[in-house]
């Protein structure tokens, strides 16, 4: 075992152990290691999400109940750091000499979080959960999930010149000496939801081997729902959606024109609006995690009946649904396309066609009312788990047939694999 193996198991270590790990800690410091200690992950996943002094809306989708009281799990509405900004707003970039900034003080696109794959540089006991690059004023680190969150290569960090930066290392990192100093360059996209990192020069290699590359901003404040808020157009990854049920990072990726918004990234759920969505309404394509069939009862609970063909079966035999139903495509796995309208629903609360499996962290339902337009495509993944793929909107049915037409693009640019 080498001293970056060691290092990592000692940072994943159960914080309850003191003496194993202070032992181990012992034997490091006679290494001339100065391991960083975790911070404790919660793993509790919140309902709402919320920023301070900004209220959010949970709207639509009814969630199942613990303890017999309704959970509502909203959609569209969560808590979001301010947006990025606009494309005519000027940034730094290493191609300019308008920078405003002066030696020392970073410039302020640079301040936030930044998600990208784990670099292969780095070993943690979860090599496939996401990596962020974290930028506060005068620091850098990388943060990992290790049994709780590692801050890896943490560095000072100071402004050589526009689109330049000097990281210096702050402790000593498995060879890389306190001290170590790294020359990088940067820049970022017109309206800075990508950093490019590159590494001029590094006395720490496995600290540029980890740091360099592209980086997505975060836009959301939460921790386990790093949503990546308004999106330019490109190609994305998802962070922290886990439909496969693997912890990877990235086991969706879709391509968007401008002004998409990424508005909810979590285990469970995915929500993607377009550009005249609005996170306080249900207009989008939300994706959700391992689905099942609802009962017929007024609520209806989930019915723990799992696998497209049996989750569509259920939705015809509902009384006040009209079902089209279609074989498909998605992401190279066979797919159900499943077109509803709601009319004449006996119950009124409208008509679940969704729900999460029963025993889910985050329970919810998925609602049509009536009058309302529904897609919904199903994909059966491996271990009996069903992804859906809902395109509604609660606006009026020209404002659905445009939403669909912009949808449809979306889900033909997926792609799905559980261990990217």
């Amino acid at each position: 075992m080498d001293d970056r193996q060691l290092e990592a198991a000692l940072r994943a270590g159960r914080p309850d152990e003191p003496t194993y790990r202070g032992d181990i800690a012992g034997l490091l410091r006679s290494q001339a290691l100065s391991p960083s200690q975790p911070d404790q992950l919660g793993h509790a996943v919140e309902v709402v999400a919320r920023q301070p002094r900004r209220r959010t809306r949970w709207t639509a989708f009814a969630g199942a109940a613990a303890a017999a009281v309704l959970l509502f799990v909203g959609l569209a509405a969560v808590a979001r750091r301010d947006a990025p900004p606009s494309a005519s707003s000027p940034t730094t970039n290493s191609g300019s000499s308008t920078s405003s900034v002066t030696p020392g003080s970073l410039p302020p696109e640079l301040i936030d979080r930044w998600v990208g794959p784990p670099p292969s540089a780095v070993s943690t006991p979860d090599p496939s959960a996401p990596a962020f690059l974290v930028f506060t004023a005068d620091q850098v680190s990388l943060e990992l999930l290790s049994g709780g969150i590692v801050n890896d290569f943490t560095s000072d960090v100071t402004v050589a010149a526009p689109g330049e930066l000097v990281l210096r290392l702050t402790s000593q990192v498995g060879r890389c000496v306190a001290g170590a100093t790294g020359d990088y360059r940067w820049t970022v996209s017109p309206q800075a939801t990508t950093l490019t990192l590159e590494a001029i020069d590094d006395e720490c290699p496995d600290r540029a081997d980890s740091l360099a590359g592209q980086w997505t901003h975060t836009a959301c404040p939460t921790r386990g729902s790093d949503c990546l808020g308004t999106l330019e157009a490109g190609t994305y990854a998802s962070v922290n959606f886990d439909p496969f049920d693997s912890d990877a990072y990235g086991q969706v990726t879709y391509t968007v024109p401008d002004g998409w918004t990424s508005t909810l990234d979590d285990k469970a759920r995915l929500a993607l609006l377009p550009p005249d969505g609005d996170e306080a309404g249900i207009h989008g394509v939300y994706l959700f995690a391992d689905v099942a069939a609802t009962t017929t009862d007024c609520p209806a609970t989930a019915a723990g009946t799992g696998g497209m063909d049996a989750i569509a079966d259920a939705m015809t035999s509902r009384t006040g649904l009209a079902v089209i139903t279609a074989v498909s495509e998605v992401g190279g796995y066979e797919a159900l396309t499943i077109d509803i309208t709601a009319t004449d629903l006996i119950c009124d609360s409208g008509a679940s066609v969704l729900a999460s499996k029963p025993g889910a962290v985050t329970p919810w339902s998925a609602t049509i009312n009536d009058g309302q337009l529904m897609r919904i495509v199903l994909v059966d993944l491996d271990d009996d788990r069903t992804l859906a793929l809902v395109i509604t909107s609660e606006r009026s049915p020209s404002e659905y047939a445009a939403l669909l037409d912009e949808a449809t693009a979306v889900i033909d640019s997926l792609v799905l694999s559980a261990t990217p």
